[in-house]
This record gives structure tokens, sequence and C-alpha cells, in this order.
């Protein structure tokens, strides 16, 4: 992918299962970042420039999970996905950038599943027993769920009051959230404030701001947004996503700039949450699969230009398994039962930064956090150790071949 000539191909297609197709979305994203010799590696900072790949994805389901193609289409059938692929219909879908919280560099992409807490603690161990096959989460949870560790973190995000995890609208074929082109693209609007004062603000939260806006007087900068340019239907079309980050010499200008800003684009400001967390998921689509029919984040669209955060709080074995039980829920008017315990927070966010924290609240450093028990990250089946990231969604990065869930 990296040194293949691909300016004869319309597309790629892979047949396999969620791991295969995250490999093939890091190369792609990153031969159009290195053809259009935008920066890389260290150099490749949050809030800046994406570009759309030419390349359309295609995907012939064959994995254990099939999150991906289940979320997209609706089922797990290999003739729909062919079928779709055969008919040439694209769909936009979402793309998180993923970055280190205090270095900035860029560590990966994920279209999925970005888990901290439980699902890192499955994956990490579970890969010293591959030769069990997919039953070896089943085996890994279970001992998991009765150790049911829990981690001290600091979670800033920037929440949508347009939607929420909790809507009763679904994702589907030609939904109209999706397929709204407009000139104020989810990723675009973002830079309401620089990285490093996002950073800054965060580390030097007390623990008993729970949830409140994210401000610091002094050292705040933030910048009203160059827009996105409309999207455009065909899948030739190579949109920037840009997050601009001018400066700002008046912090009380800056934040009168949030404020308009905001309420402009149904956004609110950078807020921050607190605690000791089970689990801290952020899914860009539904994440169907067969034991999960609707999903972890039902209502997540697949090209809104943002992710549902799903916190679950310290509780009981038994609480948890409670939150388990709700996610293999078949019937649709029960599908979002689990976002609704009084110990899980659901917030629809456009972005978000977590600060692993030890236990008398202060901020773990990347380099001690072997001797502080933080937990790692589980990003599309694949172990990140740094627990101090930053990310933000570039709305409708990818184009994938379908054309949406059908039920």
């Amino acid at each position: 992918m990296l040194t293949e000539d691909i300016h004869s191909y319309d597309g790629v297609v892979t047949v396999g299962g969620d791991g295969l197709f995250s490999e093939l979305l890091q190369g792609l994203l990153y031969r159009t970042r290195a053809d259009a010799k935008l920066p890389l590696y260290e150099q490749h900072k949050p809030f800046s420039k994406e570009l759309t790949p030419r390349l359309r994805i295609g995907l012939i389901p064959a994995g254990s999970t099939n999150t991906v193609i289940h979320s997209v289409h609706g089922t797990e059938n290999v003739e729909t996905a062919a079928l779709h692929i055969a008919l040439g219909q694209d769909i936009g879908v979402d793309v998180l950038a993923i970055h280190d919280l205090s270095t900035k560099e860029f560590l990966r992409y994920t279209v999925s599943l970005l888990g901290y807490g439980f699902h890192g603690d499955i994956l990490d161990p579970s890969e010293r027993i591959r030769w069990l096959g997919p039953f070896r989460y089943d085996v890994v949870g279970a001992i998991e769920w009765l150790k049911l560790a829990s981690y001290k973190c600091r979670i800033a995000y920037v929440s949508s009051i347009s939607s929420t995890p909790l809507d009763t609208g679904m994702c589907a074929a030609s939904c109209p959230v999706c397929l709204k082109l407009d000139s104020e693209c989810e990723d675009g609007n973002l830079a309401s404030e620089s990285p490093q004062a996002k950073t800054d603000a965060l580390l030097d939260k007390t623990d008993d701001d729970r949830h409140s806006p994210l401000t610091k007087g002094g050292d705040e900068s933030s910048s009203p947004p160059e827009s996105c340019p409309p999207f455009a239907a065909s899948s030739s079309c190579q949109p920037w996503h840009t997050c601009s980050e001018p400066p700002w010499d008046d912090i009380n200008a800056a934040n009168s700039e949030i404020g308009e800003f905001s309420e402009n684009i149904g956004r609110s400001p950078w807020r921050v949450t607190t605690g000791r967390f089970v689990a801290v998921n952020a899914f860009l689509i539904s994440c169907r699969c067969s034991k999960s029919p609707w999903g972890p984040a039902p209502s997540a669209h697949l090209g809104d230009g943002c992710l549902d955060l799903i916190l679950v709080r310290r509780c009981s074995r038994y609480q948890y398994l409670r939150y388990l039980l709700y996610l293999t829920e078949r019937r649709k008017g029960k599908h979002a039962g689990h976002l609704r315990l009084p110990f899980v927070e659901a917030y629809r966010v456009c972005a978000f930064q977590l600060q692993a924290l030890d236990r008398d609240g202060v901020p773990v450093a990347s380099e001690n956090i072997a001797a502080q028990g933080t937990s790692v990250w589980c990003v599309d089946g694949e172990v990140l150790r740094n627990p101090n990231i930053i990310c933000c969604v570039h709305r409708q990065l990818i184009r994938i071949f379908g054309r949406g869930p059908e039920a």
C-alpha cells in the first residue's frame, strides 16, 4: 500500500475482520498524507489537516466480530457486502485521529472502538492465548469481570448539544444526518482552542470540578474556525479537514468567541469530568455485532463528525454484569437501556482527551505509567499502552462501499 502504484485503481477491498480493515486504514491514510507532503509521525499534530483518500474501501466480512461491516450494512452477509462493491455505492465514514497528550505525536487512526479500562484489560492478556480463537475474549473477560478494576482519570470533551447518545433515531440507509452537505464539518469547527491550551487546562483542573466548562484564565487560546468546504458526494473529491489554531491575545475575547461560536453551531465549550472508571469507551459507529445486535452506541452515526463517549464509573460486579447484559438486547425499544443505568454517563462529542491520575489525583506522566497501575487502550483490537491521549473526529474522512444499515 505504501509503495504500490495505486493511481489506476478506484478502490481497495479487504477480506477479513476489523483488524485487517484497521491496518488498511492506517496505510491508506498514511499514503495519502505522504503523497500530499503533509507532516508525518511526530510532526503530525492533533487538530491539523487531513485529506480524504481517493480510493474507496470495500469490506468482505471474514473476521470474528466484523463490527465495521455490520454497522455499515446492518448485517454481516457476504453477498450484501459484495453487491454494494459491485454497484459502486459508497458513503462517508468518520475517522478518529489519536495523538499523544504531552508530545502531540500522532499514534493511530480508528473507525470503531477506542476503549480504556475493561476492554484494554481484556485485550492485553488475550493476546497470549490466541490459540483459543475468539473464545479467548470470553475467558479473559470473565477473569477481568471478577477482578473489575477501576482507574482514576480526568477526561475533557467537546460535546454536541444538537444530538445525544440517547436519541431514538438510528443511522440508516440514506440517513439525512450523514448525507447533509454543509460547510460546517464537525471536525473543521473544532478549532475553538489550541491543543496546548486544552492540555494545560485539563492538567490544572481539581478533582472537585467534575463537570464544569474547561477554562484557564491567562493561558487559554481559542479561535473561531475556518469552515470546511462542502463535502462533495463524489468519491473522487479530496476535501481538507482543517482545524485552525491562530493565537489569541485577549483571553476574555477568546472566551466570548467560544460562547458565540458554540451557540451558532450547537456545540458547548470543553468540559471536564474526573473520577474512577471501570471503562472509558469511545464509539465512532454503533459497533453492532452478533453478540450486540444494536451495538453499544445504537444511535451513533456513520458520518456526523461525532463519537459517543460512554463512561462507566466504578460499580459492583453485579451492576457491571447488568450493563453487559443490556448490550445483548435484541428488542429495538430496549436497545439503549445500558446508557440509562445510574453509573453510566454518555456524551456525544467531537473531541476528547484523557489524563491518567494516580491515587492522589496527580497526573501520571507517560514515562511512569508502568509503575502507576494504569490500564491500556484497545484500539480496533490493538494495544495502545500510553493512557494519556488527545483525539479529534474527522468527519467523513474515508469512503466505504455501502449505503448505510438497512435494518
